[in-house]
């Protein structure tokens, strides 16, 4: 086996000093970026809950609004048929008018309250993109890792070489 001179072992570490002069600037900035898009995924994370909790919040406000609103017009309707009864003939075809008005209004409540009770459920699609949120920011750390083996295998090869 031959030794290695000075000389060689000189021009070996000076090429050593330049494969790291550039991989390390390139190792340090895929760090950087991963860290960035890190950081910017836990904002989009919880950018997305935020929202989440303020529409089911406003949803389950509406909802409230709406029942009490149903309730209220359904005592209104009660009272307003026993008065009916107790009225004249001549009265209460145009009770019955409003009795009528009234249960299209119900009808029309209880509708409103079918679509916020949809739209709560809607919520379930939110939840969903904060998952895939999260599975993308996994890729993007694959993705670096993959990038900072790849960097490492290059300088191994240009060591070999």
């Amino acid at each position: 086996m031959d030794t290695p001179t000075i000389a060689d072992k000189v021009k070996f570490w000076q090429e050593q000093d330049r494969i790291n002069q550039v991989l390390i600037p390139r190792v340090i900035k895929t760090h950087e970026l991963l860290v960035e898009t890190s950081k910017q995924m836990d904002k989009f994370t919880e950018d997305i809950a935020n929202s989440e909790s303020r529409v089911t919040d406003k949803l389950k406000n509406e909802i409230v609004r709406v029942n009490e609103n149903f309730t209220s017009m359904e005592e209104k309707l009660n009272e307003f048929e026993k008065k009916l009864l107790n009225q004249s003939e001549n009265c209460k075809e145009e009770n019955q008018k409003t009795v009528n008005t009234i249960r299209i209004e119900i009808e029309s409540l209880k509708k409103e309250r079918q679509l916020l009770s949809e739209h709560l459920n809607d919520l379930a699609g939110i939840k969903k993109l904060e998952s895939d949120f999260k599975k993308i920011k996994i890729l993007c750390m694959v993705v670096s890792v993959t990038a900072f083996v790849v960097s490492i295998v290059s300088f191994i090869f240009s060591l070999v070489r």
